[in-house]
């Protein structure tokens, strides 16, 4: 076989090797029964904040975090030492990776839900969280680990469904019980998804030490 030859079949591995590592079928199949189980439940709906009478669609905010716990879950490679190398290939590889499986997600939510479930927030609402949340997913990745990137996202649904907009520092995370058109939460869900994109394609997870 020519050096060629041998060149075109390890490029054409390359990304193979890269979904293989990253368990991307699982992650592709779990998605899909997250948007199931979204069709099933878009009309449920949850009560927000401890002291209001403020309801919320399920669908809104476990939905997205959700698919930024499956996200987390895939931003860790088995092939840590060559994904450290951070060459052309594997930021590509990482970017494609991470900006098509959260635009899938968004898009999926987009379509498949109503656009208005309760109170103007319907599938455009769960888009615009699921592209937040996947993005804060990430930039954890890249600052504490995979190992406890999953922990972020779930813990500020925990936060949002359970303090509601009653604290004054409700701020941080009201802009997720947002109607579809807020523009305050779409361009705060399009920095973070922007910021991760760039960050994680650069960088990649943090890497343990010991390697």
């Amino acid at each position: 076989m020519s050096p060629r030859e041998g060149g075109g079949v390890r490029g054409a591995c390359g990304p193979l090797l890269y979904c293989r590592s990253r368990r991307l079928a699982v992650s592709v199949l779990l998605l899909a029964a997250v948007a199931l189980t979204a069709l099933v439940l878009n009309g449920a709906l949850v009560k927000v904040g401890y002291s209001s009478d403020q309801n919320t669609p399920v669908t809104l905010i476990l939905l997205p975090a959700v698919c930024a716990v499956i996200l987390s879950a895939t931003a860790h490679g088995s092939m840590q030492p060559w994904d450290g190398l951070g060459g052309p290939v594997i930021r590509r590889a990482r970017l494609a990776h991470t900006g098509l499986a959260s635009l899938g997600a968004a898009l999926a939510a987009w379509a498949l839900l109503p656009t208005d479930i309760l109170d103007d927030r319907g599938g455009a609402a769960v888009a615009r969280n699921v592209l937040a949340l996947c993005g804060l997913a990430l930039l954890a990745v890249r600052v504490i680990g995979s190992s406890l990137a999953w922990c972020v996202p779930l813990l500020l649904a925990v936060v949002t469904l359970t303090l509601g907009i009653e604290p004054q520092v409700s701020w941080l995370w009201s802009w997720l019980l947002a109607a579809n058109a807020d523009m305050g939460a779409a361009v705060t869900a399009a920095a973070l998804w922007l910021t991760s994109m760039v960050v994680f394609a650069q960088h990649g997870e943090r890497r343990s030490t010991s390697l």
